[in-house]
């Protein structure tokens, strides 16, 4: 799982499978990201199905929730350490070479 700020507006969310092999592989990825929040917010969810294999190691989604929303300790998700909790459930099928 990886996390990056895009263009100072929103978080975004990606899974990345850091991958040299040569031989043919391919797994089918079901996942439910989960950004946990304590306020009146409530969570941010968000479903992502991608294929990955040899030429496709990374897929998520760029505009996972607004920064500034993020950090507005009104809305729940940053504690006093700030720091934020995502969940992140795969499930993986149609595994091949691997």
């Amino acid at each position: 799982l990886a996390l990056k700020k895009n263009a100072s507006t929103y978080l975004g969310v990606y899974l990345y499978h850091p991958t040299y092999e040569t031989r043919p592989w391919s797994v089918d990825v079901s996942t439910h990201l989960k950004l946990v929040g304590t306020g009146n917010g409530g969570n941010r969810e968000f479903e992502l199905k991608k294929t990955f294999h040899n030429d496709c190691t990374i897929a998520g989604v760029d505009e996972f929730i607004r920064w500034s929303d993020l950090i507005d300790e009104t809305k729940g998700f940053i504690n006093d350490k700030e720091q934020i909790t995502i969940e992140a459930r795969l499930i993986l099928s149609n595994i091949v070479g691997i």
